[in-house]
Formats: C-alpha cells, structure tokens, sequence
C-alpha cells in the first residue's frame, strides 16, 4: 500500500457562557467530533491555514488566537490504496460569545459544550489531548489579560 504524508491546521475553539465559564466548540463529523480542521494549501503558513479553515468549516472568526501550535498530532489511516500519515498542527482560539456559528456541508452539526462533555464525546485520544492542551493555554496569565483587554468584544 502507497503512503501519502498530509498536513492540516486547525483551531479549539473556545467562547465564554452567560456564566463567564469557557465552553468549547466541536463539530459532529457523522461518526465522531472533533475540532475544525483541514489541510494546508501552497502559500500558506500553519496559522493562516487554521483561520482559513476554522471560517469555511464555521464561518466563525477568532478575536484570541495562539502565536504557534498548541500541539502537533500525528496519525495514520487508510483510505483507498493509501496508508495516510496525518500532521494536524493545533491552535487555540477564542471568538464572540454573539458569534454565530454555520456548519459547511462537510458536518453534520456542531455543540457548544463543557469540557468535560467535550471529553465524552471526543472519541480520538489525539483530538482530546488538543483540547486539553487548548485549555491550559487559555488558563494562562497572558491569555488572561488578553481576554481583559478584548472583554468587550467577547
């Protein structure tokens, strides 16, 4: 079986609640959720890559977003004649709490969720542990002053 190397970017995606709590953004893929995410194209840096995607997947725009990748993911699957091995470099982002999100067609649905339910319902290890890495990311003191310094626009 041939191998092809794939490289995606995508964004965990977070907004605060009524209740001033984060809530985090999944996207139902039919089988399985995850963040939104999709593959880098020629001219594009990782970053741009993951705004890029997170806005045709949602048609959301992030207010916060991490400098570099949270975490790199890697995973192999099979498609076709194809034994996929898959780079998903993950961002954190933060959008509006007004933001109104619009699935593409790729997905059948999206929650706005809690951690812990995200962590239910998240069935790939390697999609859990970018939330989580996502999370620590947004608890932080400098992340913290920023979500201060935009408070108006969250």
């Amino acid at each position: 079986m041939a191998e092809k190397e794939i490289i995606s970017c995508g964004i965990v995606v977070f907004r605060k609640n009524g209740d001033d709590q984060f809530e985090v953004l999944i996207l139902d893929y039919g089988k399985f959720y995850s963040h939104p995410k999709g593959r880098i194209e020629p001219g594009e840096d990782f970053k741009r890559t993951a705004i890029r995607e997170l806005h045709e997947e949602t048609d959301l725009t992030t207010i916060i977003i991490s400098s570099k990748p949270i975490t790199i993911i890697n995973y192999r699957y099979s498609a076709y004649r194809y034994t996929i091995n898959k780079t998903v470099h993950f961002f954190a982002g933060i959008v509006s709490s007004k933001s109104q999100v619009v699935v593409s067609y790729e997905h059948q649905g999206f929650k706005w969720t809690t951690m812990d339910v995200a962590r239910k319902l998240i069935i790939y290890d390697t999609d859990v542990r970018a939330l989580e890495e996502a999370y620590i990311w947004i608890k932080t003191k400098k992340v913290a002053n920023m979500i201060r310094d935009f408070k108006n626009q969250l």
